[in-house]
């Protein structure tokens, strides 16, 4: 059986709002469009699944097979009161890794929800999954999300969290999960002889102002054949990234509460292979969270550079991890063998 953690607050049954094809029950509409996108739903709860051996001595890693859709299993595993899914397809198991993106006291929802075409009443060809994950701070106060995942039977990786406590969250975690059923999730191939090279973003020189609309337009010198415009307006700033005549917008205005901003001194270009070929780009965030303007989030933007593109593919919360840097790194050089995410990602 999964542990039982004395954390947890006793919170009435939270489930998934029905949607068009397929309803909670199981049940299909009877004039379900088979060929739209719909949610099918499996169970989460220890009386539904399959328990394994735990694993250790010290501290036991519990684990459960909860049945999905026909082709899936969800193995849910359990350790220092925190909760993980593993999709099985097959002999494959697919981490989610959830604990590493949540790293406090957590534990899962009741259902997970799946979704894709109807094939036959109760049941899709699921091309996404949801399920509710609760963090609690171990005081007895819980907060919950809706993780959401794309999976195939090659592979599977979260695309988004949406806060479980938004208004029309499992419409928005429907809709995230909709959107990409294109995506393509990361593989583990990396650049040759990765490392980085780094250039100021300090004292760049003025190429366009107004005084009157108080912005200015700053050029710093980059590597590689790049280089970088930062734009400064109404205390915000932004970076566009330059390679000949092609620009690229990373947009930092859509990066969190859209607050008075600055980015960090330093540009960190990932480079790989003799030639030092740039692949990504690494530098900090700063932004405005409240009223006292002391109060900053601190975040590594990562991006991913390829040719005359380039697009936000990770933000990392320096504030929460001791080790961002390093992470950063790794996602910069993750992005080298990886599309650019359907959507700006949230710090994490």
């Amino acid at each position: 059986m999964r542990t039982s953690f004395s954390f947890i607050l006793t919170l009435a049954s939270i489930a998934f709002t029905g949607c068009a094809a397929v309803s909670e029950d199981g049940t299909a509409g009877a004039e379900a469009d088979v060929t739209a996108p719909s949610s099918a739903y499996t169970s989460l709860e220890d009386k539904d699944c399959r328990d394994l051996a735990p694993v250790g001595e010290e501290m036991l890693l519990y684990r459960e097979v909860c049945a999905g859709m026909p082709g899936y299993e969800l193995l849910v595993e359990d350790v220092d009161a925190r909760s993980n899914v593993q999709v099985k397809a097959g002999d494959k198991t697919m981490d989610l890794a959830v604990w590493s993106r949540l790293p406090a006291f957590s534990r899962l929802g009741s259902k997970a929800e799946w979704r894709g075409p109807v094939t036959s009443p109760g049941v899709v060809d699921p091309y996404a999954l949801i399920f509710r994950y609760f963090q609690s701070d171990g005081e007895g106060h819980e907060k919950s999300y809706l993780v959401v995942s794309r999976i195939t039977q090659e592979a599977a990786c979260i695309v988004d969290m949406v806060d479980g406590g938004e208004a029309n969250a499992n419409v928005r975690a429907r809709e995230i999960a909709d959107g990409a059923r294109d995506f393509q999730c990361p593989t583990k191939e990396r650049p040759p002889q990765a490392t980085s090279i780094f250039t100021t973003l300090e004292d760049c020189p003025v190429v366009a102002s107004s005084d009157d609309e108080g912005w200015a337009n700053m050029a710093c010198t980059g590597t590689g054949g790049y280089s970088l415009d930062l734009h400064h307006g109404d205390l915000r700033e932004n970076v566009v990234v330059k390679r000949g005549a092609a620009e690229a917008d990373l947009n930092l205005w859509a990066i969190g509460n859209g607050g008075f901003s600055r980015v960090g001194p330093t540009a960190d270009w990932r480079v790989h292979g003799p030639d030092r070929k740039v692949h990504g780009l690494v530098f900090r965030f700063f932004q405005v969270t409240g009223p006292d303007a002391d109060a900053e989030n601190n975040w590594l933007v990562v991006s991913k550079i390829a040719g005359d593109h380039a697009c936000i593919y990770d933000v990392i919360d320096a504030k929460k991890h001791p080790n961002a840097n390093v992470l950063a790194h790794e996602a910069a050089d993750e992005s080298y063998a990886n599309p650019c995410p359907a959507r700006t990602p949230a710090a994490r």
